[in-house]
């Protein structure tokens, strides 16, 4: 049943991919995959490594305020391993296998309030940038009132994620309310295992509030990172964005990655992506390309330097529902 749900999934995103490519020029295509300029390409591959080498700095100040001690090594590749996971996983849900690849060195527990505390950050930048970006278009451009629609989509669903973690985190009816979300088809049964755990996330996550400017800070320069990472993209294919544009364009299209339907979004990212680099007058055979990099470029390195810690900790990336219920919770000892 788990594979075939899967296999469904991965189905649906290669199909949104087909449907794309039909409508392109073939042989514009293929002079778009010849004109790369491979230098800027691996230099938009050094930018996302650097951004994850911020994101491992994030987790590591979380983790010394609650006094677990880890080397910013070790989180790196559990950083990569769980983006990774994330890249084909619906939803990105893949993530959060992280705190099981460090779990010798960090209690389950405490890696997910971490993860909590940062993507709570990270979902609001994505809100913010993608609501200023629908600004943007809508001035610059005749904003396509599909490409509206399905941004209000992405935006509605990172939202209600943002809101989801945060009252997991703080709020003294959390429990009452993932209570209430146990009877979400599929993300059903992972707020279930989250009502058993919620005492130990929320005195984890009263924790960690004192970092939250730092996190904010450190979150401010994975964006930055983004914003260079699709900058040296655009250059690889001649796309010469101002830097503000791509920093606007980035959450708003990426942040289709959590639509819960195909792996990472994968094709509802494309489309988004094509129409909205369409709007801004770039061919559709480029645009293809442009976003299909920016997958490329998150995949290979997390490939190289995610794999190793997947395969070592024995995680299997596609039972992420299982491993949240079946942890075991202790109390962390945290004064």
């Amino acid at each position: 049943m788990k594979h075939t749900k899967i296999i469904i999934q991965a189905v649906i995103g290669i199909l949104l991919i087909a449907a794309v490519i039909y409508f392109l020029n073939p042989t514009q295509l293929v002079n778009v995959f010849l004109s790369i300029k491979v230098e800027y390409f691996f230099l938009a591959i050094l930018a996302y490594v650097a951004m994850n080498i911020v994101n491992a700095y994030r987790l590591k100040t979380i983790f010394n305020k609650v006094g677990r001690k880890i080397h910013v090594k070790e989180l790196l590749l559990a950083q990569f391993g769980g983006m990774l996971a994330s890249d084909v996983t619906p939803g990105r849900s893949g993530y959060l296998i992280t705190p099981f690849l460090i779990k010798d060195k960090v209690p389950v527990e405490s890696g997910f309030s971490a993860i909590f505390g940062i993507q709570i950050i990270d979902f609001f930048v994505k809100i913010i940038g993608g609501i200023l970006a629908v600004v943007y278009l809508s001035y610059v451009a005749k904003f396509d009132a599909a490409l509206f629609w399905l941004a209000v989509f992405g935006i509605s669903i990172v939202t209600a994620f943002a809101l989801i973690m945060a009252f997991a985190l703080w709020s003294k009816k959390a429990e009452k309310v993932l209570i209430m979300l146990e009877k979400i088809p599929f993300a059903g049964k992972l707020f279930k295992s989250l009502v058993d755990k919620i005492e130990t996330f929320q005195h984890e996550g009263k924790q960690i509030k004192s970092v939250y400017p730092q996190l904010i800070l450190l979150t401010g320069i994975t964006w930055i990172g983004k914003g260079f990472e699709w900058v040296f993209i655009g250059m690889a294919l001649g796309i010469n964005f101002p830097f503000y544009v791509y920093m606007l364009l980035q959450p708003l299209i990426t942040i289709l990655q959590f639509v819960p339907i195909s792996p990472a979004g994968l094709g509802f990212q494309e489309s988004a992506g094509l129409i909205v680099f369409l709007l801004l007058g770039i061919t559709k055979e480029s645009a293809f390309v442009f976003n299909l990099l920016a997958r490329i470029v998150l995949l290979l390195p997390d490939i190289v330097l995610g794999l190793y810690p997947i395969i070592k900790n024995g995680v299997d990336i596609f039972e992420v529902e299982e491993k949240v219920e079946n942890t075991e919770i202790k109390e962390s000892g945290i004064k």
